[in-house]
């Protein structure tokens, strides 16, 4: 484990794995009208989303999106500009993009 924190809104544990160049993000809700833990009862556990890091993370997220499914919502987590990819799930998971400074990272 590399780190944990717990988020007040939306009320979560998040826990990070070091995986070398990558790092596997563990979200758990600590309530049970969440959003996350919504998504839990309703699909069981497992994998939730993939998230990548851009340079222009609404760009990114734009260019992936399902034709005709609209445009990517902003959104901050951590800091840093977010967006979920628009359209169906892809086999179920969601597709995120975020912001990165590489030269910060």
């Amino acid at each position: 484990m590399t780190s944990s924190e717990v988020l007040a809104a939306p009320a979560v544990r998040l826990t990070y794995l070091d995986c070398g160049n990558v790092f596997i993000q563990l979200v758990e809700p600590l309530d049970e009208t969440s959003p996350v833990a919504e998504a839990l009862a309703r699909q069981g556990e497992g994998l939730h989303h993939i998230c990548f890091a851009f340079d222009d993370a609404l760009a990114a997220a734009s260019q992936l999106a399902d034709p005709g499914s609209g445009l990517p919502v902003p959104g901050h987590g951590r800091g840093r500009l977010s967006a979920f990819v628009p359209g169906h799930p892809h086999h179920g998971v969601l597709v995120e993009c975020t912001d990165v400074d590489v030269a910060g990272a």
